[in-house]
């Protein structure tokens, strides 16, 4: 690969997936470097850094779109940050009228894009030479104000497909490694350079696979993917959680994911205080409402229960 370089610094940057039980067992090439998080990706792949410049791959798919400053003619519009490392879309809103926008127009840094609805997926793409050799797509199940009440494994739309693996195509091309990509309504809204959920199935060849990728050995991974979900844990923004990790980790250790940890990347509607994966929705679904409890005070997932029930 011609952006190799700094070959003495870590090989994953900057989670190593070896610290879990799961991928302990990893055989990790020497030259082999592999970003797990945007900060890792956007200083080693120089040459495909600009994906992180929303603006950018919203006008390369023709999207209608333009900086805060230069008036959209039609509303709804969506504002969001044009390149935010900490938080991704950090002060995203609906912007419904124009009177809306005039409101927003101040935020420099910040672009509108029209508004896009419809299924919302998640894609990682591992390419070989510029070859997609491995895709998986999560389906997301959207609450509310950026919120996901959940995601599985799906299927997506031929056309859906057809439009990210043409645009993979043009300006992917020569790289090696795993890709995430997601789509509202078939366009493509961000583009990662590391890997989305895919680490969450806790499969150990399909992850070897994955790391043999970034040193140059060929794929060999053929297996299909059983249905696999993930569920979050959202608390309010305004309230500090305590959780008690040891009931926690003793609750989750049959689970194939889990991640206890708060992150600082959080939609507006809420922060994720926790999520965990199962190839057993039923496992997941029960687990989150227990794991839900070791949180005080209780976190609003007990509310996302009574919708789970209800369907």
């Amino acid at each position: 690969m011609s952006e190799l370089k700094n070959q003495n610094k870590e090989q994953f940057r900057n989670y190593d997936l070896r610290q879990r039980d799961c991928y302990k067992n990893l055989k990790v090439p020497e030259n082999a470097v592999i970003p797990t998080q945007d900060e890792g990706a956007w200083e080693y792949f120089t040459t495909h850094r600009w994906v992180y410049n929303k603006l950018d791959v919203a006008l390369s798919q023709e999207i209608i779109c333009g900086p805060m400053g230069v008036d959209p003619e039609k509303f709804p519009v969506f504002m969001k940050p044009i390149i935010n490392m900490h938080g991704m879309g950090l002060g995203s809103k609906l912007l419904k009228t124009r009177e809306d926008y005039e409101n927003n127009r101040h935020f420099s840094g910040y672009f509108w894009m029209e508004f896009l609805e419809g299924e919302h997926l998640s894609y990682d793409i591992v390419l070989q030479n510029g070859e997609v050799v491995f895709t998986v797509i999560f389906k997301g199940h959207p609450l509310a104000e950026g919120m996901f009440d959940s995601w599985e494994i799906s299927e997506a739309d031929e056309k859906i497909s057809a439009h990210v693996t043409q645009w993979v195509g043009k300006h992917f091309k020569d790289f090696s490694g795993c890709i995430n990509i997601e789509t509202i309504n078939g366009k493509i809204i961000e583009c990662h350079l590391r890997m989305g959920d895919i680490d969450a199935l806790s499969d150990l060849e399909l992850m070897q696979n994955i790391i043999n990728v970034y040193s140059g050995i060929p794929w060999k991974f053929t297996k299909k993917i059983s249905d696999f979900y993930l569920f979050p844990i959202w608390g309010d923004n305004s309230i500090k959680y305590e959780l008690d990790e040891k009931k926690a980790r003793e609750l989750c250790e049959d689970l194939e994911y889990y991640d206890l940890e708060s992150t600082d990347n959080n939609p507006p509607g809420g922060i994720r205080l926790a999520v965990i994966g199962s190839y057993n929705k039923e496992k997941c679904l029960s687990k989150r409402k227990e794991l839900s409890e070791c949180f005080n005070p209780l976190p609003r997932v007990l509310s996302l229960i009574q919708i789970d029930s209800a369907n």
